[in-house]
């Protein structure tokens, strides 16, 4: 039996995988954010919305902030300064509240990021078969909301 080629949007996700991927600036809210994450797993996800939906901001976020840390693994964030920001937990708490939540929803599989400017073939295709999949965008999910009705 021949080894099937990998496929171009993986529909399993073993440890280390990692996907490249942008949320893109909103005027008056925050820059664009190009980074590099690793998906949450089922199990990490889950617990995750546990703590939301039955503790206290002081208890979820902290829990947030560390998971953010585990799975974002390089971003291209400055300070006002113009100096890069490390990806660490005691930076998610400093970023503007809506860049927080679009990255936030990303790695956990809610929404999909949006494409980089330098995007390669595969990741054009990967990102064209979760929109018709049905997994929104930060992009779309923005203009969505921005919607009356």
């Amino acid at each position: 039996m021949t080894k099937p080629s990998a496929p171009t949007d993986p529909t399993f996700f073993r440890d280390g995988y990692t996907r490249r991927t942008r949320a893109k600036s909103v005027p008056g809210l925050h820059g664009e954010c190009n980074f590099e994450f690793r998906p949450t797993t089922i199990i990490e996800r889950d617990r995750m919305q546990r703590l939301v939906d039955t503790q206290h901001p002081d208890v979820y976020n902290p829990a947030a902030f560390i998971m953010l840390a585990k799975h974002i693994v390089t971003w291209d964030i400055c300070d006002h300064l113009g100096e890069s920001v490390q990806v660490a937990r005691e930076n998610m708490a400093f970023l503007p509240p809506k860049l927080y939540d679009t990255l936030y929803f990303i790695v956990m599989g809610r929404i999909a990021g949006d494409l980089p400017d330098n995007a390669t073939d595969e990741e054009a295709d990967n990102w064209i078969k979760d929109l018709e999949r049905g997994v929104g965008t930060a992009e779309a999910d923005a203009v969505k909301n921005s919607t009356p009705g």
